[in-house]
């Protein structure tokens, strides 16, 4: 590369030196390219000089710039990335993502997303932010319907198709929806048999 004062011989894009007044990127982020010249006398901002002449990051890859005591924090984010402002179930408070904003979230700002619904939800309605009309992959919606749940509470079970189903009735805990299913019973009920995997009598 012409931006190279030295490069591999096989592979003369990756610069091993770079020419006065300028420095190595030592590691690829969302702004620069792995073994190539930055074409200035300082790093970015989201690199820092480690040895001379080299610049290797000091934050998150896909920050611009970020906490100088915690670099997973991003304070801004690269042109068409979008800044997390609120921790939820699919994405970490001051992280940033590369283009729009999930669906679980609005843009409050040119570059910035806000979560719209319970910080559980993978979506949900238009004008309120429960109940739940989606969950993140291996949570359920719970029991009332409203926010997801990574297990269902007790005396409810998954039905298998992403929801948290009431036991069946009498059942205070059961290993699936069926009469049969009951693991404990509620009040002074007992198991028919005293087994597992029957109805509470």
């Amino acid at each position: 590369s012409s931006d190279c004062f030295n490069c591999n011989p096989t592979t003369p894009s990756i610069c091993t030196a770079c020419y006065p007044g300028s420095k190595l990127i030592t590691q690829t982020t969302a702004t620069h390219t792995q073994n190539t010249c930055h074409t200035s006398p300082t790093c970015p901002s989201n690199y820092i000089e480690t040895t001379p002449n080299q610049c290797t990051p000091k934050c998150s890859p896909n920050c611009l710039d970020c906490n100088q005591s915690t670099p997973t924090i991003c304070t801004s984010c690269p042109p068409s990335y979008k800044l997390i402002i609120d921790t939820t179930a699919t994405h970490s408070q001051s992280t940033c993502i590369p283009g729009s904003c999930p669906t679980n979230y609005t843009q409050s700002s040119p570059n910035t997303c806000t979560s719209r619904c319970h910080p559980s939800c993978l979506d949900c309605p238009a004008t309120a932010t429960t109940p739940c009309t989606a969950c993140p992959l291996g949570m359920f919606l719970d029991v009332d319907g409203l926010v997801c749940v990574s297990v269902c509470a007790v005396g409810s079970h998954d039905d298998g198709s992403g929801s948290c189903q009431r036991c069946y009735e009498g059942c205070a805990s059961c290993d699936g929806l069926g009469q049969s299913d009951c693991s404990t019973c509620e009040g002074d009920r007992v198991l028919s048999s005293g087994g597992e995997g029957v109805d509470c009598g």
